[in-house]
């Protein structure tokens, strides 16, 4: 996600990323209770300033981490806990969609099923009748044009600029790139670079997807 962001953004420093990644992989990899992880991390971006329009999408990936390995080592009910449904509702207005697809590529990989965008969309996010109002409004744009699932990454970006949803606007571009089969990566990286809109945060989420989906296949 950071070399990514780097790599879109001629504007920001590799070596200010470099210690950005350094610290954040620190942060990740030890152990330690959520709050006091949670203002590790607002220090950290707090200096690189630079990085700040990937804060929601780190936070994303530190809630996951904590979930996945922090919470393991803790009383086995803690994620039901009043302390843990407290950080969850201070917390609600932090993240980004995009954990939902990290969740999603989790369960594929869990239970060997084939990653495709409509799936994504109608098993995984609108299975559950009472958060389908919710997701159905955050992703209406893709949904009423399903053609969109066999579009070319070129396709992608000519219609990335009219996404109206707030929640879309910035990971529509990454969401289907990552769901585009036509071209190669190094294709979409290629035309994402080219793009002027946007192109630093698709590129560092179109990067975090893909790695995240790589590592799922390692384990």
């Amino acid at each position: 996600m950071i070399r990514g962001f780097v790599d879109g953004s001629s504007e920001v420093n590799a070596e200010e990323g470099h210690l950005l990644l350094t610290d954040m992989v620190a942060l990740l990899g030890h152990t330690g209770d959520f709050k006091k992880k949670l203002a590790e991390m607002d220090t950290t971006i707090e200096a690189h300033p630079a990085f700040e329009p990937l804060y929601d999408y780190l936070f994303d990936l530190l809630m996951l981490s904590f979930i996945a390995s922090d919470s393991a080592q803790m009383d086995e009910n803690y994620l039901e806990s009043e302390e843990w449904l407290q950080i969850e509702d201070e917390t609600s207005d932090r993240g980004s969609e995009m954990l939902n697809m990290y969740i999603y590529l989790t369960e594929a990989a869990t239970q060997d099923i084939e990653i495709d965008l409509m799936d994504f969309l109608n098993e995984f996010l609108l299975a559950d009748d009472e958060l389908y109002q919710d997701d159905f409004f955050v992703y209406e744009e893709i949904i009423k044009n399903e053609e969109i699932a066999d579009a070319d990454i070129h396709e992608i970006l000519a219609t990335a600029e009219h996404i109206q949803t707030e929640e879309l606007a910035e990971i529509y571009v990454p969401l289907l790139s990552f769901f585009d089969v036509q071209d190669t990566e190094e294709e979409i990286r290629a035309a994402i670079k080219k793009s002027a809109y946007q192109r630093g945060i698709h590129l560092a989420l179109y990067n975090a997807l893909r790695a995240f989906a790589s590592g799922l296949e390692e384990a």
